[in-house]
């Protein structure tokens, strides 16, 4: 439709998303030719030969569509954009403090709350729990063919098409341990309710060092060290444009860390 009423041209961002990425570079490349790639294959499969230099980018094109079904899982609200502890999960520690504390506004600098409810707006917690297990799993289903695809570049692949592939390798992995870091937060949080139900507590209190909550505290301390080392190759990972922070970094994953394992040690 732009196109075909001369449309000179359109904001397609706001005050976050401005880097010149895979994205803003589809934007350009749809632009060249919008008739022919009102086709998604075609378009598709050009724009992975053009970005990365791949001869045969069927793999990778799986892989987008791989991620964009696993992402229809996202339990979409509101809240849950603008509450939920998606963007700073990969430092958020998972405690057996239970503070009872609100969530903060996750687009701007803000405490780490743990009362994951204000955020679920019509979605019930078992819901949310299952919704991004199913997310997290597409994700990585996804990762294999885009990650194949991604290392295996042509020789003839330019320079500036191998750090593309480099940088967007790293991003989607680290989306994934991200998905995960969230799934974790709230399945941890699920198991901490039918724990406080059970033995009449409310918060703020402490709970018992349960054989389920240490387990899903030791999987977010492997998850955790699994990031550090993109995290400190590649600054953009969570950084956040509006905020102008990072939500997270190595740091804090760091910090997290330690935190959580001398938890572990003092409740063993």
């Amino acid at each position: 439709g732009l196109h075909q009423h001369a449309v000179s041209g359109f904001m397609g961002t706001w005050n976050f998303g401005c880097s010149l990425t895979l994205n803003t570079y589809a934007v350009g490349h749809f632009l060249r030719d919008p008739v022919r790639n009102v086709d998604a294959d075609v378009f598709l499969h050009s724009l992975a030969r053009a970005y990365f230099g791949l001869e045969e980018p069927a793999g990778v094109v799986a892989a987008w569509q791989g991620f964009s079904e696993a992402f229809q899982q996202y339990p979409f609200h509101i809240r849950m954009l603008y509450f939920s502890p998606v963007n700073d999960a990969p430092a958020h520690p998972l405690s057996l403090r239970y503070h009872d504390q609100p969530l903060g506004g996750s687009w701007m600098p803000h405490e780490m709350g743990d009362r994951i409810e204000d955020c679920l707006g019509p979605f019930a917690l078992p819901e949310a729990v299952e919704a991004l297990a199913a997310l997290t799993e597409g994700w990585n289903e996804a990762l294999g063919p885009y990650r194949a695809g991604l290392t295996r570049l042509p020789p003839g692949a330019a320079s500036a098409q191998r750090r593309h592939a480099a940088d967007e390798l790293r991003c989607a992995e680290m989306l994934g341990r991200q998905w995960h870091s969230t799934w974790n937060l709230f399945r941890f949080h699920a198991r901490r309710r039918e724990i406080m139900a059970r033995d009449g507590l409310s918060g703020p209190c402490v709970l018992p060092a349960s054989p389920e909550l240490v387990a899903i505290m030791r999987d977010e301390i492997e998850n955790a060290e699994r990031v550090l080392q993109w995290t400190r190759e590649d600054p953009r990972l969570g950084y956040h444009q509006e905020a102008r922070m990072h939500m997270y970094d190595p740091a804090t994953i760091q910090a997290k860390i330690h935190e959580m394992n001398a938890e572990l040690e003092g409740s063993s």
